[in-house]
């Protein structure tokens, strides 16, 4: 597999100091419930942050499955970005369906992309 398209620890955000920063600077776009954040840093690379509460998503197995796409949508997309911290963060409930999840996440990213990069 290629190195390029991995997602290691140094992709990820990991301790409360670093969403602390990204949810005091950033920028901001919606749709359908999916928010994403974003703060520039100073690495050479963008990381991802995915908050999902249990009031919205009750069952473990279909909040994993979100963060496993959230992830792998990122893992594929991460080069297209700038050097950014983003936080995903899914605010209401929905039916989840992989298409229409897929869909709403890609216009979202590509709303921010629009937006501020």
């Amino acid at each position: 597999m290629s190195k390029k398209f991995n997602f290691s620890k140094k992709f990820r955000l990991l301790n409360f100091n670093q969403y602390k920063r990204v949810f005091k600077k950033s920028y901001k776009s919606e749709k359908k419930g999916i928010l994403i954040l974003g703060s520039y840093n100073k690495l050479d690379y963008s990381r991802l942050g995915i908050l999902i509460s249990k009031k919205i998503i009750k069952k473990s197995v279909i909040r994993n499955k979100i963060k496993r796409l959230v992830r792998e949508f990122f893992r594929h997309q991460k080069n297209k970005f700038l050097n950014m911290d983003f936080v995903f963060i899914l605010k209401k409930k929905f039916f989840f369906i992989k298409k229409k999840f897929f869909l709403n996440l890609y216009s979202v990213w590509i709303r921010y992309k629009k937006k501020f990069i």
